[in-house]
């Protein structure tokens, strides 16, 4: 009787872990699909001018409406959203075109740097970027 409740065992651990290197398995395809839709969302970022269009648009609209830097990047999270762009934080694009919609808005160079540093935090890169927009 133990001899057959032990192989039952046996195999119901055996079955439990090809289930579990199964989900593995799909959790690594599943993550190489992540990959794949971050990468892509980087490619409309950076080449399709309808984004870049529409974030200096959605920009500009929220610096003329007294928005603050807080409504400017949830404007800019909606507009990628609909353009499918999820990491739009790390798109060097993303922020030239917010540069852009600022220096459209006609925001003086002093809170435009001021506005920089709210929006890129940390991020020198961005906030270079978004900064010789601006100037452009």
């Amino acid at each position: 009787m133990k001899k057959v409740t032990l192989r039952i065992m046996v195999a119901g651990l055996s079955l439990a872990s090809l289930v579990v290197l199964n989900g593995c398995a799909q959790s690594a395809a599943s993550l190489g699909s992540i990959a794949s839709l971050s990468a892509s969302s980087a490619v409309v970022a950076a080449t399709n001018p309808d984004y870049q269009q529409d974030v200096s648009t959605a920009t500009a609209i929220a610096m003329e409406s007294g928005a603050s830097s807080q409504d400017i990047l949830r404007s800019v999270g909606k507009v990628a959203a609909d353009y499918g762009v999820t990491d739009w934080e790390s798109q060097e694009a993303t922020y030239q075109a917010i540069g852009k919609g600022i220096k459209i808005a006609g925001v003086d160079a002093q809170r435009a740097k001021s506005l920089a540093l709210e929006i890129a935090g940390s991020n020198q890169a961005a906030m270079g970027v978004l900064l010789d927009a601006y100037q452009s």
